[in-house]
């Protein structure tokens, strides 16, 4: 998965907003699909390098970022436009979620009367089928406008506001699943998710082959070239992207110290000690937004053990956990590491007993 976020910092000005926005765009448009990490690397490339070249950046993208990126992202556009193989594929997906959940709902954590034979609330699949449609309806029709109208709207806003409409609508789900009894024995219900995932797998093994001569997703010199971008890319987060960071960072360093030394006349000293504070204070930010996806898992895990039980708790909150996550790291590992590079920074100034100008020109030439 690309570091969008570190990508970003290394671009200034209408480059960084274009891909800020771009990414949002790409984001809720098509996810974190190969297809779109291949457009969003190539944008980023053509931005850097005219920000490098100081070209404008209407010479990339027109005078209508919203024009260009309906354009740029026609292609992923154009696939969902297919709703047949948006809903096949929906229904894979879900399934396969069913069909596992099913398989522990069969072991006796609760006595031997559970089997084959037990029956399942299905109105949580139904509800979560009916949230996840939501999210999609409101990220599409009303924050994806959003993304154009202001360059005041960041797009960690919007990605927060989704966030948010997703963990209410969590909460609510739990709450309204207690008065929606839809049974349906558990039997049934591993037949029919495995069955609906083993035809699909088989139809769509046979497309592949028909079209690609193998059953993976490409040709077998696609699938060569995508191998090759992916190692591109690890390349570019672990390698490239310290060095870039670094850089984008000492210039942003010395930048706002020049600022602040003109309003509050501030030594380098004293400069340093006020980053390692907002370092700590990040770190408590941290902490409480911790505390808030623990409580946002936790609060409807305890309410489904309550209403239901345990197996159906344990099931939902470890759903929930491998939602939760992710979005949690989006949120915090790129200030953690932001800070991490600008305190690295300052030590080394304070060791070589250089200030941030000479250390930004001394990168700049490395």
């Amino acid at each position: 998965m690309l570091d969008t976020i570190s990508m970003a910092d290394q671009l200034t000005g209408n480059y960084k907003t274009v891909f800020e926005k771009a990414d949002m765009y790409c984001l809720i448009e098509a996810g974190s699909t190969e297809e779109a990490e291949e457009k969003i690397m190539n944008l980023y490339d053509l931005l850097l390098q005219a920000q490098e070249e100081n070209k404008p950046v209407e010479k990339i993208i027109g005078n209508n970022l919203e024009a260009f990126c309906k354009e740029y992202f026609a292609p992923i556009e154009e696939a969902k436009k297919k709703w047949y193989v948006f809903l096949t594929e929906g229904l894979y997906r879900i399934f396969k979620i069913i069909f596992i959940c099913s398989i522990i709902w069969i072991f006796p954590f609760e006595g031997p009367h559970f089997g084959l034979d037990t029956k399942q609330n299905i109105s949580i699949y139904i509800l979560g089928i009916i949230l996840g449609l939501g999210v999609l309806f409101f990220s599409s029709y009303f924050f994806k406008p959003l993304i154009f109208k202001s360059k005041k709207i960041k797009p960690v806003f919007l990605s927060f506001l989704i966030l948010i409409l997703f963990a209410g609508g969590v909460i609510l789900m739990t709450f309204v699943s207690d008065y929606i009894i839809f049974e349906v024995k558990t039997s049934f219900l591993i037949v029919l998710s495995l069955s609906y995932v083993l035809i699909y797998l088989f139809l769509r093994s046979l497309y592949r082959y028909h079209k690609f001569g193998t059953i993976r997703k490409d040709s077998k010199e696609v699938i060569k070239s995508k191998k090759e971008l992916k190692k591109q890319m690890k390349f570019f987060n672990k390698e490239v992207s310290h060095a870039s960071m670094k850089k984008t960072i000492a210039k942003a360093l010395a930048k706002r110290f020049e600022t602040l030394q003109k309003k509050k006349q501030l030594t380098f000293s004293e400069f340093a000690d006020k980053i390692r504070r907002e370092q700590k204070q990040s770190k408590i930010v941290d902490l409480l937004l911790l505390l808030f996806f623990i409580a946002i898992i936790l609060a409807p895990t305890i309410m489904e053990i309550i209403h239901s039980n345990l197996l159906e708790g344990l099931i939902f909150g470890t759903i929930l956990t491998a939602v939760e996550v992710p979005i949690y790291l989006f949120f915090t590992k790129t200030t953690d590491k932001n800070y991490d590079y600008m305190v690295e920074i300052l030590e080394s100034c304070e060791k070589e007993n250089i200030d941030l100008l000479e250390y930004q020109k001394f990168i700049q030439e490395s």
